[in-house]
């Protein structure tokens, strides 16, 4: 009786500690959603993977963000952020990993001036269907404006028992989340993060 009454105890302090690391994440991921729709990007950097930060200085990062639209020629616009699900947390080793499925509507809006023949615009869609492979990519001739419909994955990561929550990209085989996820993150969510 006492060990059952032990086990009890422990799965409903699990299941309590998960529900409270589930509102820290959606907190965080609302705030992120919010950093993205308004493009305060020092926020997004933030709250941005730390591994990230190997590779690239957080001011490098921030001024890259900053740059992307005027050197590209395309102003992005990103609405109806929406979590659809968080998964079960894993802990490796010292860190905890959270799944969370998202969806937005991404509008690109491409700059007159700089996109003017069918190739260059024929393109972009290119590096889009590529870039967000098996997503609902529509394009309005007329208004030189890409509509995307995403639906993709971030990984919250946190020291365990930190519940300081950061975020990363997860994309089947973008080298970046291999620069910052381990493997066996990366595999679990190949297999469906059961």
């Amino acid at each position: 009786m006492k060990y059952t009454l032990s086990l009890i105890f422990s799965l409903v302090l699990v299941q309590f500690t998960f529900a409270q690391n589930e509102q820290v994440i959606t907190n965080q991921l609302e705030k992120y959603f919010e950093a993205t729709q308004t493009k305060d990007w020092t926020t997004i950097v933030e709250l941005a993977n730390p591994k990230i930060f190997s590779f690239v200085s957080k001011d490098m990062l921030i001024q890259l963000y900053g740059q992307m639209e005027s050197d590209a020629g395309m102003k992005m616009d990103f609405q109806d952020m929406e979590i659809l699900h968080i998964k079960k947390e894993f802990i490796l080793s010292d860190t905890s990993y959270v799944p969370v499925d998202y969806r937005m509507r991404l509008l690109i809006q491409l700059n007159p001036d700089l996109y003017q023949t069918e190739k260059e615009i024929q393109q972009i869609m290119d590096g889009f269907s590529i870039a967000y492979s098996g997503q609902e990519i529509q394009f309005d001739r007329e208004a030189l404006e890409f509509s995307i419909q995403v639906k993709n994955t971030l990984i919250a990561n946190s020291k365990k028992d930190e519940n300081q929550w950061y975020f990363g990209e997860y994309r089947a085989n973008d080298p970046i989340a291999k620069l910052i996820f381990p493997e066996e993150i990366l595999s679990k969510l190949e297999k469906g993060w059961n």
